[in-house]
């Protein structure tokens, strides 16, 4: 997400020290130590100054940028991943004039660049448009990386193992919760269904097989859980076997029931060691989002007594109301 910070009114680039040559030189030695590559423009002369060897280091090509234009369009075309792209609309000129009229000059964000060894790497881009004194247009940027990929990495699998179960890798029970919650709150119409998955017999499974069995078993009724799901829909692990999802569009209650069905006969195999085989098959118990339940705790209730039903009427079954 893009952090924004107001310029100073009185921005110590404009003042009397930027001619002074030892601040100059200061002011850039302090730049290349902050970062790992220091671009700076001058839209007078539209004319793009950086060390190109500083830039092979960490972006892995050899360049000879003249102008902005020209960079901009390499980091969109070659170098920066596709999912990024949008990021650098910062550089357009429509985006650049709303800058200067909000004063919104500096811009910060988290990037993913191509690299040859690792295929793309997270660089920090920080990007500070300096206006001129009509503040009608630029009078030059500067634009500083610096390779925060492997902080990044070990973040985002923080991020990741919070929000997943250990085992199986789909969302873990608070995660799964907190996303349903998140959805529900924002529901206009009433075309959601709220699920509980429980595997029959699983205690059968540990007894027969042993514990590992078990596992290879929970991870494929999660994996096949979630590749029956469509790609927005939300799926998670309660606890021991039971799952929770939350079908997100099924239309009335008779399309809900033939997307349950469909569900149900989908997460049916057979688990086999030596000579001993045991059929895998799952209950389901599902309540319907409407105005008079959309809150999770009355969801689940609702869900978990009708799976208690389906389990007593024999099982392999669903029931949803």
């Amino acid at each position: 997400m893009e952090k924004v910070r107001n310029s100073p009114k009185d921005n110590i680039l404009k003042g009397d020290l930027t001619n002074d040559s030892r601040f100059q030189s200061v002011y850039g030695k302090l730049l290349n130590c902050m970062y790992d590559v220091v671009i700076i423009y001058d839209n007078e002369k539209n004319k793009l100054y950086y060390d190109s060897d500083k830039y092979f280091d960490l972006f892995g090509v050899k360049t000879n940028f003249t102008n902005l234009d020209q960079w901009f369009w390499h980091m969109c075309s070659n170098s920066v991943m596709q999912e990024d792209t949008e990021l650098l609309d910062i550089f357009r000129s429509n985006d650049i004039f709303k800058r200067i009229k909000s004063g919104k000059y500096v811009v910060e964000d988290d990037i993913r660049i191509k690299n040859k060894e690792k295929g793309y790497i997270w660089i920090r881009m920080v990007v500070v448009f300096i206006p001129n004194d009509r503040l009608d247009n630029i009078d030059s940027v500067f634009i500083m990386f610096r390779n925060i990929d492997n902080r990044k990495r070990l973040e985002l699998d923080y991020i990741y193992k919070s929000q997943r179960d250990s085992l199986t890798h789909i969302y873990n029970k608070e995660y799964s919760s907190s996303m349903i919650k998140e959805f529900l709150s924002g529901v206009r119409e009433q075309n959601s269904v709220y699920g509980i998955l429980d595997i029959d017999d699983f205690k059968n499974v540990n007894d027969t097989f042993g514990h590992m069995a078990g596992d290879v078993v929970l991870k494929r009724v999660a994996d096949l859980l979630f590749e029956n799901v469509d790609n927005d829909d939300i799926v998670g692990r309660l606890s021991g076997d039971e799952f929770v999802f939350l079908l997100k569009k099924c239309g009335d209650v008779e399309k809900a029931k033939k997307r349950i069905e469909r569900l149900l006969k989908r997460i049916r195999f057979e688990y086999t060691e030596g000579d001993e085989t045991l059929n895998i098959q799952c209950s389901i118990g599902a309540a319907i989002v409407d105005k008079d339940c959309k809150e999770t705790d009355a969801l689940y209730k609702k869900a978990d007594r009708n799976l208690y039903e389906a389990k007593n009427y024999g099982k392999n079954m669903f029931i949803i109301s």
